[in-house]
C-alpha cells in the first residue's frame, strides 16, 4: 500500500470517526427528548387521573384565603380519598380541611 493510499485511508477513518461521534450525539439528544416526552406523558396521565377523582373548588370571599366564610366544594371522590362518605362527614367549608 502506497503512502498516499495510507494517508487517504487514515483521513477516511478520521472522517468516519467524526461522523460516528455526530450520530452518537444526535442519538443521545433523541433519547433525552424521548425520556422527557415519557416523563411529561406520565405526569399528564396522573393529572388526568387526579382531575377525574380529586376535584375541589373554592370561592374566596374578600382577601383572606383562610377566612372561615370561604366556600369550598369537595367532590365525592375527593371525600372518599380522604376516608369520608359524603358532605355530612366532610362539609363544603374550609374547616373541613384546615381543622384536620
Amino acid at each position: 500500500m502506497s503512502n498516499q493510499n495510507l494517508q487517504n485511508l487514515e483521513a477516511r477513518i478520521k472522517d468516519l470517526e467524526a461522523y460516528n461521534a455526530e450520530i452518537i450525539q444526535e442519538l443521545n439528544q433523541k433519547h433525552e427528548l424521548i425520556f422527557q416526552h415519557e416523563m411529561l406523558l406520565a405526569k399528564s396521565q396522573l393529572v388526568v387521573k387526579a382531575t377525574k377523582i380529586g376535584l375541589w373548588d373554592t370561592e374566596f370571599l374578600g382577601d383572606d384565603p383562610f377566612s372561615p366564610d370561604n366556600v369550598f366544594i369537595w367532590s365525592d371522590e375527593f371525600r372518599q380519598m380522604l376516608g369520608f362518605e359524603d358532605e355530612n362527614d366532610f362539609p363544603n367549608v374550609q374547616g373541613s380541611w384546615s381543622n384536620r
